[in-house]
């Protein structure tokens, strides 16, 4: 038999024509209990696979097996004619295991037509309950979507513990999830509508979904108690199509509610922001009386995240932000009109940003005064437009071309440089200047505002000072690396292109 890993990472793969492909059989089957603790699991193609394709993870066969923890793979391998993968396994007892078969090709490179689910148990009997309900996308049935039962709520933990899975199988997008065992879950379901074997939720080529009763675009939770559950309707949808600053802000309340009493809202700022004032994602800082943490929480259409373990950005004394600030479209349209819109002419490639917030320290006239701050950007030359706009009346306060990053804090004559290359892959350099001995932290955030990495958390001498940053590990997309010096913050957008 020839040799082949199968890697357990999530590569979901659909495809919009029907192919030869399917899974024939599996062992164990579907819903068996009782499954011995050293076992190997198997699957039979109906027409032998490609062992020489590559998925994006290297591997000509993708697989997801959840609850991870408690299994240790032993070796895996193919057939000798091609047809049938295995997977020599130990498992724990008592445990409920999913595994999804999510791509495979054939030597002519027709794809595997529909993604094959597994449950099984080593327990002695598999749950006797069901969930059922309909997913659509683009009101029109789900079909190839994978639909789950999560232990835990999506985008608020490091992963996603499926207990229980299936495949829409209908166009009507009907699904049923049996041998369902009592408890509270989270339904959700994807679906790889650009049937390029990889979700990508980020590039909005691939949907995400989950059940929202009160359509308040935060993932609820059911109960399974003893009786099967129907009616669990949901929609698939890009998380990340573009919104105002406070088109979503209620969500931003409500997660800020829970993390401190009585939050106020202090600062903002949007990523990848358009002409129209939209962003892919915004950020929302608050603080409480009654705490000594900031809660940082990040919005985009579908996502939410929020933590507590961001270091401050807010330099001291700065005013909570009031409840009538004007809207990040109506803010970007003063921009665009006193200037915005030439500059992007003039410099194509023009990056945008938004930030909001009491940067008192800007003018000695704005103690007071809440400010939108639009800032142009164009990386190649490393030049600004910043546009500065009052949140409360629109009233145009500056308009400055500079070439130094954005600071949300005191300014000091710290620089920080634009990474060089940008984009890059996998390696790039990161560059900034200290006028004095200080302690620094240099960190890395992908565009969920999620921590990847810390490149430095030390005390450094005056002068400048280059970090290299390897991105080899690090899926391609848009990163922001955060420094902080004091109570002074800079930060700057970076390109991983593999």
């Amino acid at each position: 038999m020839k040799k082949v890993f199968i890697v357990l990472v999530l590569n979901v793969f659909t495809a919009s024509a029907v192919f030869a492909l399917v899974v024939q059989s599996t062992i164990p089957q579907n819903g068996t209990a009782n499954v011995p603790l050293t076992t190997v699991l198997s699957a039979t193609f109906s027409t032998p696979i490609d062992p020489n394709a590559m998925f994006p993870n290297g591997y000509p066969i993708n697989i997801e097996i959840f609850h991870p923890d408690s299994i240790t793979i032993i070796s895996s391998s193919l057939s000798s004619n091609n047809q049938s993968a295995y997977m020599n396994v130990q498992l724990r007892p008592n445990n409920d295991y999913v595994a999804i078969i999510l791509g495979a090709v054939t030597p002519t490179g027709d794809s595997l037509d529909i993604p094959y689910v597994l449950n099984f148990s080593t327990a002695p009997s598999m749950g006797n309950l069901q969930v059922s309900g309909t997913v659509t996308i683009n009101n029109s049935g789900a079909y190839r979507a994978i639909v789950g039962l999560s232990r835990n709520r999506p985008f608020t933990e490091e992963d996603m513990y499926i207990a229980q899975a299936t495949v829409v199988q209908n166009q009507q997008g009907n699904y049923s999830l049996p041998y369902t065992r009592p408890g509270i879950y989270f339904p959700v379901a994807v679906i790889d509508l650009d049937g390029d074997g990889v979700i990508d939720l980020e590039s909005g080529n691939d949907y995400f979904g989950f059940y929202d009763s009160n359509n308040d675009e935060i993932p609820d939770s059911i109960q399974v108690s003893n009786t099967n559950i129907s009616n669990i309707n949901f929609t698939l949808r890009s998380i990340y199509m573009p919104i105002t600053a406070r088109q979503r802000l209620q969500v931003a309340n409500a997660i800020a509610q829970t993390m401190m009493p009585n939050p106020q809202l202090y600062f903002l700022y949007g990523f990848e922001v358009d002409s129209i004032g939209r962003a892919d994602a915004w950020a929302y800082y608050y603080q409480s009386n009654s705490v000594n943490y900031i809660a940082g929480v990040y919005v985009a259409y579908l996502f939410t995240s929020a933590d507590t373990t961001s270091e401050n950005p807010l330099p001291p004394n700065m005013l909570s932000l009031p409840q009538n600030w004007i809207d990040s479209d109506q803010a970007m349209l003063i921009a665009e009109q006193n200037g915005g819109a030439s500059y992007r002419v003039q410099y194509p490639n023009t990056e945008m940003y938004m930030y909001g917030g009491n940067f008192y320290w800007l003018d000695s006239a704005w103690q007071n005064r809440f400010i939108w701050l639009v800032e142009y950007y164009v990386p190649e030359i490393d030049l600004s437009l910043e546009i500065y706009i009052d949140m409360l009346n629109g009233q145009l306060l500056r308009v400055t071309n500079t070439n130094e990053p954005l600071r949300t804090s005191l300014p000091q004559s710290i620089e920080l440089s634009q990474n060089y290359p940008n984009p890059f892959n996998p390696e790039t350099n990161i560059s900034f200047t200290l006028p004095k001995d200080h302690f620094v932290t240099l960190q890395v955030y992908n565009i969920q505002g999620e921590l990847v990495t810390t490149l430095l958390n030390r005390r450094l001498n005056v002068g400048t000072h280059t970090v290299k940053w390897n991105a080899s590990g690090y899926p391609s997309g848009t990163y922001f690396y955060r420094l902080q010096v004091g109570k002074q913050v800079m930060m700057r957008k970076m390109t991983l292109m593999k």
